[in-house]
């Protein structure tokens, strides 16, 4: 039985199939470098500060809420310190006494003239008007944002890279989906062809059938 004389477009399905099926996965590629790239911006751009203050300097900040466990606010200084006790900051304002703990998100930014580093986040007890001042022996300068706490943080960044990872994963299954079926169908109707044809060479059986149009 000879595979050589079927020409390809009489196959079906179409070999349009091949390129929709590479399309997907070029569309799913696309889309997953585009929205990775656009949530890395947005994750690893510097937040809104509230106030910028220079060493030794006191200045008053706003706190609307204290219950939201996806928002803190955040203390920034504008050297590459990793330690928040290297710097001494006094807290004053309405509750409890508030305190200045370590960050352990890694974040840091350009802006104003100044390379600025995520230290700390600042724990007030109640809502209302507090201050703040910073000091520490190199005369740093600082600011304040009320951004992503840390475990917020570190949760968009993990759904910044699992998201388009996802998106990438289920292009490339849909359009090799398509791929492998068509060629898989491909095959079938050219042995199929073939087996007709043969069968009219020798003279038995019913006439081909008509072609399908797909």
């Amino acid at each position: 039985m000879s595979w050589q004389n079927i020409h390809s477009e009489q196959l079906r399905p179409r070999r349009v199939w091949y390129w929709i099926g590479g399309a997907v996965i070029a569309v799913g590629v696309v889309v997953a470098l585009g929205g990775c790239g656009i949530g890395l911006v947005r994750v690893l751009a510097l937040p809104d500060f509230e106030a910028e203050f220079a060493d030794g300097e006191e200045i008053e900040f706003h706190v609307d809420e204290t219950t939201d466990p996806d928002r803190d606010m955040v203390l920034y200084v504008n050297e590459d310190i990793h330690h928040a006790y290297e710097v001494n900051c006094e807290l004053t304002g309405p509750g409890s006494p508030s305190g200045v703990y370590q960050s352990f998100v890694d974040h840091s930014g350009h802006s104003g003239g100044n390379h600025w580093h995520r230290l700390a986040t600042i724990d007030v007890a109640e809502p209302g008007t507090h201050t703040i001042t910073c000091t520490n022996t190199e005369g740093l300068e600082y600011a304040i944002a009320h951004t992503h706490s840390d475990s917020a943080a570190n949760r968009n960044l993990v759904l910044t890279l699992l998201l388009p990872a996802g998106g990438l994963g289920a292009g490339v299954v849909l359009g090799g989906t398509i791929l492998t079926i068509t060629g898989l169908l491909r095959r079938q109707n050219r042995r199929q062809l073939n087996q007709h044809r043969h069968i009219r060479g020798t003279g038995h059986g019913p006439a081909s059938p008509s072609p399908r149009h797909w």
